[in-house]
């Protein structure tokens, strides 16, 4: 990296291991495009300089409102790369001072920070390279720096919940973390108390759980305050990649305390447990299918979907992504 970087290195730009910076007082287009392709080739941490690169095309007036689209597209023809890419590189990078930077930080690390204070940027990268954090390690430290929002105060009969589980594999968390925050074991226990405050002494919880971290559940329902009842089984009917097999289902655990169940027992025995649905493109979206069902056997209910992404009529959604 270092002999690209003093290729790079001229009267236009000052290219250090951390990061680009404009230093004459006259840059043209055609200088910011010839850095965008060189650093193209790259890839990787060649990001961090694409995203610099972007904050210095603003800030000299070559993206201009309503205009940006334009720009990102001539980037991506100079560079193999997807506007999407350069967008959020620059994005990311227009929030990390060069003072925070470090030479053993990529674009990821950035990702995961940029929204914290500056204070805390350069705390948490110092502790993650000197301890050597993997990036999932660093997610789930970044996490627990943001508060949670607060909860409701109200009492609900319905409990439904998509907890962001982590994985043990490196891989797969990455893969996860790309469409939200993860949580592990114990961050998800930790809402036992919100929880216990919330439910009504009469409440049903339904709990998604994958096929990997069914092992979580359990102790999720009892540290919740809930007893296991049963469960349905989502069933995505098209092949899905899994560690030991096709792992194309999902499974909504059903607990409850108090008296949970549906008042009109014919109606919950007309309800399949298995629910062959196609999934979304969305990632880990759930099917409708599962609140109209819910909606049906508790129609008078309050209801509340934890960790929810989007609001839904009758119900409160209380989650970090609403």
């Amino acid at each position: 990296m270092e002999n690209e970087i003093e290729i790079l290195n001229t009267k236009k730009f000052n290219v250090t291991a951390v990061g680009l910076t404009a230093i004459a007082e006259k840059i043209t287009e055609n200088d910011i495009m010839t850095g965008f392709e060189f650093f193209g080739k790259i890839k990787d941490k060649a990001m961090v300089y694409i995203g610099d690169l972007a904050v210095i095309a603003e800030q000299k007036g070559f993206i201009k409102n309503g205009q940006e689209s334009k720009f990102y597209e001539k980037v991506a023809e100079r560079t193999g790369l997807k506007k999407k890419s350069i967008r959020e590189a620059k994005l990311v990078m227009k929030n990390i001072n060069l003072s925070n930077r470090l030479d053993r930080c990529g674009i990821r690390h950035y990702q995961l920070v940029y929204q914290l204070p500056s204070g805390q940027q350069k705390e948490i990268l110092h502790r993650c390279i000197k301890e050597n954090w993997s990036t999932k390690k660093l997610k789930n430290e970044v996490f627990k720096l943001k508060p949670d929002p607060a909860m409701p105060s109200c009492k609900y009969q319905v409990i439904y919940a998509d907890p962001p589980w982590a994985y043990d594999s490196e891989q797969s968390t990455k893969e996860v973390s790309k469409h939200y925050r993860t949580m592990e074991l114990e961050d998800i226990i930790k809402k036992s108390e919100d929880v216990k405050k919330i439910a009504d002494k009469n409440c049903v919880l339904y709990l998604w759980a994958t096929t990997g971290r069914l092992d979580w559940a359990f102790p999720v329902i009892d540290a919740w305050g809930f007893k296991y009842k049963t469960s349905m089984i989502w069933d995505k009917i098209e092949h899905n990649l899994g560690h030991y097999c096709s792992a194309r289902h999902e499974i909504l655990l059903i607990a409850g305390k108090g008296k949970s169940t549906p008042q009109d027992s014919k109606l919950a025995n007309s309800i399949d447990s298995v629910q062959s649905i196609k999934k979304s493109k969305i990632h880990s979206k759930k099917p409708d299918k599962f609140y109209e069902i819910i909606e049906k056997l508790y129609p008078k209910a309050n209801k509340l979907e934890m960790y929810g992404r989007e609001k839904r009529p009758g119900w409160t959604v209380w989650g970090d992504e609403v």
